[in-house]
């Protein structure tokens, strides 16, 4: 087990190959072979950007990682090399500098072995390689929690750019539990001559995916496989900060027992995530007795060793009473200890403050004291806290030429972030321009919220004209930037054209590793339904059904049961599943409920208590039901439930129900009533769909019998066409059976009668 004192990150002899190996294997085991031009990269010392850029586009992802086992093998460690290795495997260091020609590890490690073997012009290149490697990583680094990391491919890089500066690492964590397109290592070093701790943020994660070439590497997944690879191989050799950040992500998970425990045993190792994390949970008013106990334990060593972040933890503990009698002079004392050791340390505490607390709660003057002279001292977090608690409590609220100039600064924008706060306030103030502006200048920075947001305007026409080929890159930017919005869409899309593996592609990441619930849910549907080419079984849906304590999931697995449809079928289970969540006041399953009394499908009809639930389910907002209630209300047949159901209908096309435009257009175009049908009127609900184009197949059908119903038999034979083109590729994705021959007959049918200059009527009992 590591002391929070020693550089965990700065992997000792005997963990570097294992290490190594499992990120290899991890990251590029099926590594295409990268492009053969130019064969090797530009000389570092002279051109470091050049040579990133060539390695990033044509390094063999497998040998770079490989090229790391030499370390070890030279017995590489901080300053310090085997003479006799040096000597030995001269080659075969070349060879490894060579395939990772941006490692500063690799050469300083380069360095001492020519310094070893006196070759003084191969010592002096080196040092330039390192210094040249150094200044580009350093040349755009800033200490702001918003900057962009530092780029460098391994670990062992992070630790030699560190001693290149002249710094002393203290201790590390990672400030996400899941990859957001990188995934930062932030490294709080000692500077001897500031006499202060500076956090400085790396990211190996961007780097290393980018070297996996090949179109099976684009989708989010194989960013958090490689976090994950990372993680749980460095928790395996005792790695203090990968320790803390797998506890601090399983306690995300468990129950409250649990939690605690891995919360105890990421910050038994200096974790300060997973220190920060108990503090929180244990804040809450509901937290569990005797919640805190060990936590002052974990954190005063570390603070008796004036670790910056383990101070203001302890400061925080003391303040608030957390694990121990509040002393609010002691968290005072503690408190400025660790602000003048760590320039961010007032901040922080804000932040934890607010975190345990409603965001919307004011915050304690002395604290809004200490916040504001920490900005005065430089502290760009607390400045930008400042704004955005003015802004929270004031979301219109002016901001000065001073503060639009901060937040447009690189330091806030290392993914966006500052850009992204504007476009939220020009949003706020009604400035559809600068809201516009600044959303652009967000997600071309990086923000993954304003990439999806702009995507989704772009592809869909939200928000102007549609043009999807400009919107799916920002899509798929903010998918690699962990958002969930946008790799559902994507998903959508891939679904929309029956491309069902690469939607559970993109809702992989999503679902399974970020555990949002939505992706769960439409990953679960592939699933459900197996569709063609996805990895998942309908028993793994029914598992994730189960595991989501929410309505609509049990609304699904009623579904399932109720048929017998990849489960037992079991009615009596499948009512009380829904019965539950609409007596909860759940609308869509009041709606679900009353829609099986009135068709039978729980057993004899029960018109009165079905009308009962559904009216309830209208009455509560749910705009769904109106298609389905609609067409029940119309098949009743009796003048005034007909007269009914159009008024039902008609509620769902102003609430902007597609469902319940498509069944009255269905109605008004295909009814065998006497005065009842009414072609024209059809089509202009049928258009309420908006552009046919967009819609799936069976809306489709209805616009084609629509068209016919009004006279236009050749746009109604060309549409249906189009019909059966859509429902065979349909059909192609799933087990042909009875009734989808029967339904292929049925729309071939349409074709002829239109063909044949005749709208289609649908009989009495006829489902279309």
């Amino acid at each position: 087990m590591h002391h929070a004192n020693r550089p965990s990150f700065l992997p000792s002899s005997m963990r570097i190959g294992a290490l190594a190996i499992a990120l290899a294997s991890a990251c590029a085991a099926q590594a295409a072979t990268p492009a053969a031009t130019p064969s090797k990269a530009p000389d570092v010392a002279t051109d470091a950007a050049g040579a990133w850029t060539w390695f990033l586009a044509n390094a063999d992802a497998k040998k770079a990682n490989e090229a790391y086992l030499m370390l070890d093998q030279m017995g590489y460690e901080g300053g310090k090399i085997d003479t006799a290795a040096c000597k030995r495997d001269a080659a075969k260091l070349q060879e490894a500098v060579a395939a990772a020609p941006i490692s500063v590890a690799l050469h300083r490690a380069a360095m001492l072995c020519a310094e070893a073997n006196g070759d003084n012009a191969a010592a002096e290149h080196e040092m330039a390689a390192v210094a040249a490697l150094a200044k580009l990583a350093f040349s755009g680094a800033s200490e702001s929690p918003t900057s962009r990391p530092i780029r460098v491919f391994r670990t062992y890089d992070i630790s030699a750019l560190i001693v290149t500066a002249g710094l002393e690492p203290q201790y590390a964590y990672y400030p996400y539990w899941h990859m957001r397109r990188y995934f930062p290592l932030v490294v709080n070093a000692w500077d001897p001559e500031r006499k202060v701790e500076r956090p400085l943020r790396f990211d190996f994660i961007d780097a290393a995916y980018a070297t996996l070439h090949g179109d099976e590497f684009q989708y989010p997944y194989f960013r958090s496989s490689i976090v994950d690879a990372v993680l749980q191989s460095s928790r395996e050799v005792g790695i203090a900060e990968a320790i803390d950040a797998m506890a601090w992500k399983e306690s995300r998970v468990e129950d409250t027992t649990t939690r605690l425990a891995k919360l105890r045993l990421g910050a038994s190792t200096g974790g300060v995530m997973s220190a920060e994390s108990w503090i929180l949970f244990c804040s809450d008013e509901q937290a569990p007795a005797g919640c805190a106990d060990g936590l002052v334990d974990a954190l005063l060593p570390l603070a008796e060793k004036k670790l910056g972040w383990h101070t203001m933890l302890l400061a925080y503990a003391y303040g608030n009473g957390i694990g121990v009698p509040r002393d609010a002079e002691a968290g005072d004392r503690l408190l400025d200890a660790a602000q003048a050791r760590w320039a961010g340390a007032s901040s922080e505490y804000v932040r934890v403050w607010r975190d345990a607390h409603s965001h919307d709660a004011p915050v304690p003057a002395p604290l809004l004291a200490r916040l504001a002279r920490a900005e005065a001292a430089g502290d760009e977090d607390a400045r930008l806290q400042r704004i955005q608690m003015r802004l929270q409590q004031e979301p219109g609220a002016s901001l000065d030429a001073k503060d639009i100039a901060f937040l447009s600064q690189p330091s806030q924008n290392g993914q966006g972030e500052g850009y992204a706060e504007l476009a939220r306030w020009a949003d706020a103030r009604k400035s559809k321009d600068e809201q516009v502006k600044w959303r652009k200048l967000a997600a071309d920075a990086g923000d993954p919220d304003m990439q999806a947001d702009l995507g989704f305007f772009l592809a869909y026409g939200a928000d102007g004209p549609k043009d999807p080929k400009a919107g799916r890159p920002y899509l798929e930017a903010a998918a690699h930037g962990g958002d969930s919005f946008a790799a559902r869409m994507l998903a959508f899309d891939a679904d929309k054209v029956h491309d069902y593996a690469t939607a559970e592609a993109w809702l992989t990441d999503p679902a399974m590793i970020k555990f949002d619930t939505n992706a769960l849910l439409d990953i679960a549907e592939l699933y459900e339904w197996s569709r063609k080419g996805v990895k998942g079984k309908p028993e793994n849906a029914v598992a994730l059904y189960r595991s989501l304590d929410m309505p609509e999931a049990r609304r699904r697995l009623a579904s399932m049961a109720m048929t017998g449809r990849n489960m037992p079928k079991d009615v009596k289970q499948a009512r009380t599943w829904i019965e539950e969540d609409a007596k909860q006041g759940d609308h869509a399953s009041e709606a679900m409920l009353g829609l099986g009394l009135l068709m039978g499908e729980f057993g004899p009809v029960d018109e009165r208590e079905g009308t009962r639930w559904v009216e309830r389910a209208i009455a509560g907002g749910n705009k769904e039901v109106s298609a389905s209630y609609g067409m029940w209300l119309f098949n009743k047949g009796t003048s005034a439930s007909r007269a009914k159901a159009v008024d039902v209908w008609k509620t769902g096309v102003r609430n902007k129900d597609d469902a319940a435009a498509n069944n009255y257009a269905w109605a008004l175009c295909t009814a065998d009533v006497p005065g009842f049908v009414d072609g024209k009127a059809g089509l202009a609900t049928a258009n309420e769909m908006g552009p046919v184009d967009d819609l799936p197949w069976g809306f489709q059908d209805t616009v084609a019998a629509c068209r016919a119903a009004a006279g236009d038999f050749a746009g109604a034979v060309a549409l249906q066409k189009h019909v059966l083109d859509g429902w065979r590729a349909d059909l192609a994705q799933q087990e042909a059976t009875d009734a989808t021959a029967k339904q292929t007959k049925k729309l071939e049918a349409r074709l002829a009668l239109y063909e044949a200059g005749k709208p289609y009527v649908e009989a009495a009992g006829d489902k279309g």
